[in-house]
């Protein structure tokens, strides 16, 4: 069993259930084959709406959310149970891969282009997707047209990352930068 702790541990600004949260994540890390946490530390910060996430450490695991990563986007400030899978499932499935030598993904602190990082991004809402999470594939194909073109063979590079189960880092950068040189 993961400890999960959060931080903050209640909410002014924004009408999220601190207990749901937890229960939500906890959720998310059973649906990752083969993650394995001690501890998974989640902070969000209710003082911005907007959807920028990341994970800040592997050992321990922990994650920074911005609070439009949990919210109900038609019902601002509140909370959103689909919209917490996606994220937190999309996160878990990023420490599993950055734990992973084989993998081979860039340090924590690297800087990575906002079109690797969509390149990335879709190739975990694959593994989301495929773990059975509900989600809105049109959105996250407008967000990779919108960094590697408007084409057929964009299209088709991101059919071929959503379809990636064991992909290397190296892999994903390939069909990135294929589109992007």
């Amino acid at each position: 069993m993961t400890e999960i702790t959060l931080d903050p541990s209640s909410f002014e600004m924004v009408l999220f259930d601190p207990d749901i949260i937890v229960a939500d994540a906890g959720a998310a890390i059973d649906r990752v084959a083969g993650l394995r946490l001690d501890s998974l530390g989640v902070t969000v910060d209710e003082m911005k709406p907007t959807t920028r996430m990341r994970v800040t450490g592997l050992d321990p695991a922990t994650i920074h959310l911005e609070s439009g990563t949990l919210e109900n986007t038609k019902r601002p400030r509140t909370y959103s149970a689909d919209v917490a899978a996606i994220t937190f499932t999309k996160l878990c499935f990023e420490i599993a891969q950055r734990r992973d030598a084989a993998f081979g993904a860039p340090d924590l602190d690297a800087e990575l282009t906002h079109a690797e990082r969509i390149a990335w991004d879709v190739q975990l809402i694959g593994r989301v997707k495929a773990a059975g999470v509900r989600l809105y594939l049109p959105k996250y194909r407008y967000d990779f047209r919108n960094r590697h073109g408007f084409s057929d063979a964009v299209d088709a590079a991101f059919d071929r990352l959503l379809d990636l189960a064991t992909p290397t880092f190296g892999d994903i950068m390939a069909v990135s930068h294929g589109l992007t040189d």
